[in-house]
């Protein structure tokens, strides 16, 4: 366990500076006093176009969430209660959420153990006369076989979605993920590659969908004030809970805000079946887009620290003997969010990087992340994707953000190093865990 008072390296924030932090706290006390207004609205229409300047799209719908701007891109293509959605089955809780807020059935692809994404072969066994929509998810920046998933979802009329929202600044061989289907989902919230604690936006690679998007969208209007004044003062606040320099104690008060509301999870939105959440799609929240635009301004410097630190971690693996456990994705332009690993006892590894002020990630923890009470109402049966199942068990995250120092990065590298070392049972898991999943692909 970490000692009260030990520093900390957090997962959490990567882009926030300090000055656009305060620059949030400052927008949510004008937020709460005069609401959202017409500055707010500016602030998120400079965000698209900056948006479609940088990746040259036919167009870019911002959102609340990457979640609800899923929701809306469902609702538009007039996806409904006989349709069928393939999704991932190792991926957030979100994107099954959104299927269902739209009133579709979400259907489970198995994944490929190395790249965490969905397998082809899986795909084509599950696309049948319900299917509409497929979801293409980049798990953790790691690219999918999008190419051959797009060509075979078109090949049965089926549109086409890429999850990209943990995949902001990768490329596959040059060209930016998220740009090979009809259209895409990004994220901004808790962690992301920029962020400003909430928002995303759906990308629209084909026209013929903005106009309809938008009208569902609008139509939600404008976020109520206490809403977003909250959203951005939990922003705000959360650039010192929960920086690479956090002390523990500063655990309490963050575990209090929760407590009392004024702090929620960003998937903490409630709905049902057919019917998303109050507010789900009020996206308009001032200063939060001003904050997006300035971070997309400095994307390239972000992918490049992700770039620097991924191979650091990928010299300890090769001096191990573990050259095949380093993503296969990165000498083809992915932009890890964190950097994964499958490991034989997750919480031995986790205690270990723990104990020197390190914390390391999980995920995801189940193909359906954080594990739903009810999974037969997600439409998912255990034992339904087992390869997903099964790295579930196994795969810890090591951090990657740009907050991180270079001490920082040197700090986690050597602490991978001495693990290893210490546990050669893990070493030879790990190897093991490689060699099982290259024959499996052959």
């Amino acid at each position: 366990m970490v000692p009260p008072f030990r520093r900390t390296n957090g997962l959490y924030f990567t882009a926030l500076s300090r000055g656009e932090a305060l620059r949030l706290l400052l927008a949510s006390a004008g937020t709460l006093a005069m609401g959202v207004g017409s500055g707010a609205e500016s602030g998120m229409e400079s965000f698209e176009a900056a948006w479609r300047a940088r990746f040259g799209c036919q167009g870019a719908v911002a959102f609340p969430s990457a979640r609800s701007g899923l929701y809306a891109l469902l609702k538009a293509h007039g996806v409904g209660r006989a349709d069928d959605v393939i999704v991932t089955g190792f991926t957030c809780i979100a994107v099954p959420d959104a299927v269902r807020y739209a009133g579709a059935r979400p259907v489970y692809a198995d994944i490929d153990a190395r790249s965490y994404a969905m397998r082809p072969d899986e795909v084509e066994r599950l696309l049948g006369p319900r299917s509409r929509v497929l979801v293409i998810q980049h798990t953790l920046g790691l690219s999918a076989e999008v190419e051959r998933l797009v060509e075979l979802a078109h090949s049965k009329g089926v549109f086409v979605i890429e999850d990209a929202a943990l995949a902001l600044g990768s490329n596959l061989d040059g060209r930016q993920l998220g740009s090979f289907a009809d259209a895409a989902i990004f994220s901004f919230e808790l962690s992301k590659t920029i962020s400003a604690g909430w928002g995303g936006i759906v990308q629209l690679n084909a026209s013929g969908l903005e106009e309809k998007l938008r009208g569902v969208r609008d139509a939600a209007g404008a976020a109520p004030r206490l809403l977003a004044a909250r959203r951005l003062l939990q922003a705000g606040l959360s650039h010192f809970l929960y920086g690479p320099s956090l002390v523990r104690p500063a655990g309490y008060p963050t575990a209090a805000l929760f407590k009392l509301r004024i702090f929620q999870l960003s998937a903490d939105h409630g709905g049902a079946p057919g019917r998303p959440p109050e507010n789900f799609l009020a996206a308009r929240g001032g200063g939060h887009w001003k904050v997006l635009t300035s971070q997309l301004g400095r994307l390239d410097r972000l992918v490049e620290r992700s770039h620097k630190i991924s191979a650091r971690y990928g010299q300890v693996l090769a001096s191990h003997g573990l050259d095949a456990a380093i993503p296969s994705g990165l000498d083809r332009g992915a932009c890890l969010i964190r950097f994964p690993l499958q490991v034989r006892e997750r919480e031995r590894m986790t205690g270990f990087f723990a104990e020197r002020g390190i914390e390391l990630g999980r995920w995801f923890d189940y193909p359906i992340s954080d594990r739903p009470d009810g999974l037969a109402s997600y439409n998912y049966i255990e034992g339904q994707c087992p390869v997903g199942e099964r790295v579930a068990q196994h795969i810890v995250n090591l951090p990657l953000h740009s907050r991180m120092s270079s001490a920082d990065a040197e700090l986690a590298s050597r602490t991978l190093d001495e693990y290893l070392a210490a546990y050669p049972d893990d070493r030879d898991f790990i190897a093991e865990s490689v060699s099982r999943s290259v024959t499996a692909a052959v």
